[in-house]
């Protein structure tokens, strides 16, 4: 009856896990640091022409799902940034997703999504930009400090981290969507950092669960077994 048990164990806490997994979405994590560039003039996406900057960026999300209505799916994100540039010093937070795209047409995926292919030719978002596969993509609501003091409340603003190709690294961009940037000489704030520190996607922590998971199954098959031992020991000594 307990060897029973175990194997209904065995096969039910797989469904569970990957139930919880949905229902927590699918999280991500990217850090850079150290030296970059941010683009000057009046074209956003103009990589030709950049000045240096130093400065940081974490990106935390969490992708709960692109179902049909916004009101099923809140993704949840945490981007914190500080860029030092001859301009000043501006610190930038973006944690509330953009659900839909100030052109109209583009989509966001209602805040994240992972390893979609977009810019360039590929009809979504920025034919200026090259066609990437971002491993995590943003669309939020940021808001923008220069020099401790908030120059923007509430502003569109798409985040990139791209592992391979031209856009290598981590791209930030606010104030491209039609809405300017103040304090800032061009009414943009495009930033690049072509090394990314560390990245921490979905998979590696879907494996890292079912590892954990894997493991305590194995350990209530020992510890069923071992009842199961103990079970037919006493019974053998009241049958003597």
């Amino acid at each position: 009856m307990i060897r029973i048990l175990c194997i209904l164990l065995f096969l039910l806490v797989p469904v569970q896990t990957v139930e919880a997994a949905t229902k927590e979405g699918l999280q991500a994590f990217a850090t850079a640091s150290g030296e970059g560039k941010i683009v000057s003039g009046q074209a956003p996406f103009d990589f030709g022409n950049t000045t240096a900057m130093n400065g940081t960026i974490s990106v935390r999300t969490n992708n709960i799902g692109d179902r049909w209505s916004a009101l099923m799916n809140i993704d949840e994100m945490l981007v914190d940034s500080s860029i030092t540039t001859k301009e000043g010093t501006f610190q930038v937070v973006i944690d509330e997703p953009l659900i839909h795209h100030p052109n109209g047409v583009d989509p966001t995926w209602f805040g994240v999504v992972y390893n979609q292919p977009m810019h360039g030719s590929t009809d979504t978002g920025v034919t200026a930009l090259p066609k990437v596969q971002p491993a995590i993509a943003v669309w939020g609501w940021a808001k923008v400090y220069k020099n401790g003091s908030l120059i923007e409340d509430k502003i569109p603003a798409h985040v990139m981290v791209v592992e391979k190709g031209t856009l290598k690294g981590i791209t930030m961009a606010i104030g491209v969507n039609g809405q300017k940037l103040g304090g800032t000489p061009d009414g943009h704030l495009v930033a690049h950092w072509p090394e990314i520190a560390q990245l921490a996607m979905p998979e590696q922590q879907k494996q890292r669960r079912e590892m954990v998971g894997f493991g305590a199954i194995l350990l209530l098959n020992i510890w069923f077994g071992w009842l199961c031992i103990r079970e037919r020991r006493s019974n053998t000594k009241k049958d003597n």
